[in-house]
């Protein structure tokens, strides 16, 4: 992989605040690389050697390649599957409260952020919201305000000396980022609609009046407007927020767009929903993938003898060795930041990787010369999961887990190494031209 490569990828981290936003970068290079929008309820005409995506309520997204000779009788595929959420600070549906003369955002907790990370930092807000501008019809806008509108205030030490001590904040009442601290004369929700419509305005909508937009809904969430970037004394690490796991959604990006040479089905599918369980129409658990996948292969036969010659790679991100806690991780299992591709392992099922999926996916790392490292968790500690085991029991497909190694995994600001993300690249290109 190029640096201009690694470059794109770090550009389309700093433009993807939000699921709906990383979605949109997504489609924003597909149609620049041939692809065409398929919509979920049109009937469907692919052609060989074609190149499409579908996108369900703006979060997920499946992108795929068919091959030159077509959708034969049998048809292995090749699946490389992320998600684009990540842990969040969103929005209630009443968002303000006023507090002696401040108003403050009151949020929920999405996913399972390292909740002393979001204090102090420059947040701005991003999202989705519905409306109308005069017919019946709702529409729906991304919006991200880009410029820092908000704060959540660390409490200073001299009134709370044990903060060093380990402070955790209580949710309810001290996860406020702040609004205002001016007097205002509208009640707290007319700041907010104000807010949104001047928003909107500016975005375009509603012909540059304000007056004609009426707000439906809306999903909006706090972000860092600091952006990532190289850093380390050789660029070795990427910083930024999201990186768990719009890494492997924007890496998948580029090896389908260059991959996908040969006569399988070469398909990307980037889901919602994965931080808080999957169980969504737009997650990993739902039928988004098995709906596109039979309408690619609808004859049961084709399709199940299709899905035993199909190998998927459930790509998220790994725990790197910690050098200030080694006591958190095994000692024999540990990948270290630049070292390569992590392949994980668990016994109870967590991740998909066993010795039949392991050792062709190392066979072909060992063939193009790509590194790879491995993972397994402490014998007395909890095992996270993937998207891997859902959907290899719902497809019924040879899985490998896989990511990079990461440092500070859930906070606001993640740690990648660069050559690792090279790697990553390189392997998924060559998965789909295998």
């Amino acid at each position: 992989m190029s640096d201009t490569t690694l470059r794109r990828i770090i550009a389309a981290l700093n433009s993807a605040p939000t699921p709906y936003h990383a979605v949109a970068t997504m489609v924003s290079t597909l149609v620049k690389k041939g692809f065409t929008e398929l919509d979920e309820g049109d009937n469907w005409q692919l052609t060989a050697g074609g190149r499409y995506y579908v996108i369900r309520d703006f979060s997920s997204i499946i992108a795929f390649t068919v091959p030159e000779v077509g959708l034969a009788d049998i048809t292995p595929l090749r699946l490389v599957a992320a998600h684009t959420d990540s842990p969040a600070l969103k929005i209630k549906p009443t968002p303000l409260k006023e507090k002696k003369k401040h108003l403050l955002w009151d949020v929920a907790v999405y996913g399972s952020p390292i909740i002393s990370t979001w204090f102090d930092r420059d947040l701005s807000l991003a999202g989705l919201v519905g409306y109308t501008d005069g017919s019946d019809t709702i529409k729906y806008q991304l919006l991200d305000f880009k410029r820092p509108i908000s704060r959540l205030a660390n409490l200073a030490i001299h009134l709370n000396k044990e903060t060093n001590k380990g402070y955790s904040p209580q949710l309810h009442d001290e996860l406020n980022p702040f609004f205002s601290s001016e007097k205002t004369k509208n009640a707290p929700e007319k700041q907010f609609d104000k807010l949104l419509l001047d928003e909107l305005v500016a975005s375009g909508c509603g012909k540059g009046k304000a007056k004609n937009i009426d707000i439906m809904d809306w999903d909006l969430a706090f972000y860092d407007t600091q952006p990532a970037a190289l850093c380390g004394f050789a660029n070795e690490w990427l910083a930024g927020a999201r990186l768990d796991n719009l890494l492997s959604c924007f890496s998948g990006l580029e090896a389908l767009c260059e991959g996908g040479k040969n006569n399988t089905l070469s398909m990307l599918a980037c889901f919602d929903h994965e931080e808080v369980g999957s169980q969504s129409a737009t997650g990993a658990a739902g039928n988004f993938i098995e709906s596109t996948l039979h309408r690619l292969l609808p004859n049961q036969e084709t399709f199940s003898r299709s899905m035993a010659q199909s190998r998927m790679l459930s790509v998220d991100n790994a725990h790197a060795y910690h050098p200030n806690h080694p006591s958190r991780q095994d000692d024999n299992n540990s990948p270290t930041m630049g070292d390569g591709i992590v392949l994980k392992y668990n016994s109870n099922q967590r991740y998909t990787t066993n010795a039949i999926s392991g050792s062709w996916l190392q066979g072909l790392c060992k063939k193009h010369g790509i590194p790879t490292q491995k993972f397994s968790v402490r014998a007395d500690m909890p095992c996270g999961s993937t998207i891997g085991p859902i959907l290899t029991a719902n497809l019924g497909i040879s899985a490998i887990d896989i990511g990079i190694p990461t440092w500070a995994m859930h906070s606001i600001r993640e740690t990648a190494g660069s050559n690792d993300i090279k790697s990553l690249v390189e392997l998924l290109t060559r998965f789909y031209d295998r």
